[in-house]
């Protein structure tokens, strides 16, 4: 999943500084839960695991907060962020609304693209479901997710759009388990398909 759907997925990784580098890995392992929601970042274990001092790995961490993936608190340090429930649902109603908009712009600048993004999409993400296969429909959904918000042409939405994606792709996971809210989805990017 980190490598369809990853931090500064728009960058080559030898392009990266130090401390992107190690926040490019620290969020794969977010993204994959081997970090944990709550989880505590001690700043001297991965210094020793990545072999560098404590400052690339004090702006690995500044650049996962920003992008809301761990928070610092006071005396505690850095934690992976856990978002409740009322944090996902706002995120969730933010990516629609983004999505809607990159959406939009396709439907008036390219909606044959638009529509063969789906017609690829829709088959794969139905076998997805009917298999039960939980990581491959998230990765199907949150890559055309990508693909549409980048095919958008709003530089800002994409990244925007990006982060929130980010952020909520564990809890997606996890929602995606249910294969309610697996038929939700399909029924979704089914009625965008007729529309156009």
């Amino acid at each position: 999943m980190a490598a369809a759907f990853r931090l500064f997925s728009d960058r080559e990784f030898l392009t990266l500084s130090v401390p992107e580098q190690i926040a490019l890995q620290l969020a794969d392992r977010i993204l994959a839960e081997q970090l944990a929601p709550g989880e505590h970042i001690v700043e001297q274990e991965l210094a020793e695991s990545f072999k560098v001092s404590r400052g690339p790995i004090r702006e690995a961490i500044r650049i996962l907060e920003r992008e809301s993936l761990v928070t610092v608190q006071p005396r505690r340090g850095a934690l992976v962020r856990q978002l409740s429930p009322q944090d996902l649902q706002d995120l969730s109603e933010l990516q629609e609304g983004l999505l809607e908009i990159a959406l939009c712009r396709l439907r008036r600048s390219a909606p044959a693209l638009l529509a063969a993004e789906l017609r690829q999409a829709l088959p794969e993400l139905v076998v997805a479901h009917e298999g039960d296969d939980v990581g491959a429909f998230l990765r199907i959904s949150y890559g055309l997710i990508e693909r549409i918000s980048r095919q958008a042409g709003n530089r800002r939405l994409y990244h925007m759009l990006y982060s929130v994606a980010l952020q909520t792709l564990c809890y997606r996971r996890q929602m995606f388990g249910v294969a309610a809210e697996r038929r939700r989805c399909l029924q979704h990017w089914s009625q965008e398909l007729a529309t156009l």
